[in-house]
């Protein structure tokens, strides 16, 4: 597949307890063609989640994995078999032991946004497919209507949160994703996020995390030390656990994006002056 992954549906490191499993694992009836962005990483993060759930709870996941098939997909041309290229990727999980499931569902490219923007009820998804999930399961039709993202990711339970979804957002804002589009352009744009995290550096300088916090930060907001004077009352204060709209040029710091605020006219309670 010239161009694409073989990307595994059933992930080869949940087959690492029998040589035969992990074997077969790779035979091309579990294999899909799948952007190598996508299949390295958010794939890849999803597939490590749900390990991760297993690990943190000790319950059994079924789990069901494919591509939304439909006519008209574009093929791997070069292969005999005209393999169909999906759109898009699903995953649909049920814990029987919680009394819980969800899905995800996944765009074929490299994912914008964390994994927690992509969970959907089963039922979006058998709508799409045309496919009846846990059909055998008693309480299915009340699980499937679920997407319950803090109990199947740490993050959010610990109080991340998606990025505001950016339809949403008046004319001239942004959310915390579409901040690193701008990033090192010397433009000045409006981000707005939910202060997720804050803290004083040793430094003395106040950092905010907003939407997600660190070790997985996509956006923060830094007020240096020397312009904490700028601001009427104690900023970390007014702005925790509050949505903002952050105004000023974003800078890249390691992977993540950042902008410095030297003022509270940089920085509002989103709805507040703000539309």
């Amino acid at each position: 597949m010239v161009g694409w992954d073989r990307g595994h549906l059933a992930p080869s490191a949940d087959f690492r307890w029998s040589e035969k499993a992990l074997s077969e694992s790779y035979l091309y009836s579990n294999m899909s063609p799948q952007l190598d962005d996508f299949n390295r990483d958010g794939w890849a993060e999803l597939e490590g989640l749900l390990r991760g759930y297993v690990a943190r709870t000790g319950h059994h996941l079924h789990v069901v994995t494919g591509g939304v098939l439909k006519d008209g997909l574009p093929v791997i041309e070069r292969g005999a078999n005209k393999v169909s290229i999906p759109e898009q990727y699903y995953k649909v999980v049920l814990d029987l032991e919680a009394g819980k499931a969800i899905a995800f569902l996944m765009p074929n490219v490299k994912l914008p946004y964390p994994i927690e923007h992509y969970a959907v009820p089963i039922d979006e998804v058998e709508e799409l497919t045309g496919l009846d999930f846990f059909n055998l399961v008693e309480g299915q039709e009340s699980m499937e209507q679920e997407a319950d993202t803090e109990l199947w990711i740490p993050a959010v339970a610990a109080g991340d949160v998606d990025p505001i979804y950016a339809p949403s957002l008046p004319r001239g804002h942004f959310n915390t994703v579409q901040a690193k589009l701008y990033m090192g352009r010397g433009k000045k744009v409006t981000v707005v996020g939910k202060v997720v995290s804050s803290r004083y550096s040793q430094a003395g300088h106040l950092w905010f995390n907003l939407d997600k916090q660190y070790p997985n930060q996509i956006f923060s907001v830094m007020i240096r030390k020397e312009n904490l004077v700028n601001f009427s009352g104690d900023p970390k204060a007014e702005f925790d656990g509050k949505v903002i709209a952050v105004t000023g040029e974003v800078s890249k710091f390691g992977e993540s994006a950042v902008m410095v605020v030297d003022g509270e006219k940089k920085l509002k309670v989103f709805g507040r002056d703000t539309q």
